[in-house]
Order: C-alpha cells, then structure tokens, then sequence
C-alpha cells in the first residue's frame, strides 16, 4: 500500500514532466532550497518558479519512475526522463532526487537536490 508521501512524490514528478508550475509550486515550502548538483542552486519559491517559466513550452516529456523510498521526512526516487524535441530528437536522461520535508506527514517539499545525467546508448 502506498503512502500519502508516496503518493505525494509521485504526483509531483508526475507535474514535473507535465511543467505543471501550479502543481509544483504548491508542493514546495516558500523557503525551498533546490540544488541541481554540479549546476545550480534555487532559494525559495519565486527562484523556483522563474527557473520553471523558463523552461515553459519543453520539449515532450515522458517519466519512467524507477524507485521511491521514504523514511520519515526524508525521500529519494529515481527513474528516466525522456524528452522528444519537435524536430524528433530524442535524449534520455537518468535521474535521482532527494528530497526533505517540512514535516513527517502531509508535508511539502523543503529541500531538493537532483542529480541528472544525459544516459548513454546502450
């Protein structure tokens, strides 16, 4: 049986994929701290939200979760995401986020670090 924070982080991959802003900002604290390791760190909400405005009008987007583990307010999943550019181009990407909560039930997201790397053909 899934978890309300499973549940939760599905959901919100789930948005990601779909650049669903609204859902995403709505899951976060307004003091977030999102760090992409070896690239950037976001702090709080609006960062968040500008970097997200962005990336409006992405590629598509297909998730492939792979796993998801929670242990009390602290969460990690990874999976892949693959993106199909208009012109056909195709690029996979592995990754894995570890998130904190703000608090051990119905929590939102307080700090994300995500590690992603361009998957290589096999």
């Amino acid at each position: 049986m899934k978890t309300k924070n499973h549940i939760f982080l599905e959901e919100f991959n789930e948005a990601f994929a779909k650049n669903d802003i609204a859902h995403i900002l709505e899951s976060i604290t307004d003091d977030i701290t999102w760090k992409m390791a070896g690239d950037i760190t976001l702090h709080g909400k609006e960062e968040v939200e500008k970097a997200l405005r962005a990336m409006e009008n992405p590629p598509q987007v297909e998730l492939a979760l792979d796993r998801l583990f929670i242990h009390g307010r602290d969460a990690a999943a990874n999976g892949i995401i693959t993106m199909t550019k208009e012109d056909g181009t195709v690029k996979k990407y592995e990754f894995c986020d570890v998130y904190a909560f703000h608090q051990y039930k119905g929590g939102k997201i307080r700090k994300l670090t995500s590690y992603v790397v361009e998957a290589k053909e096999e």
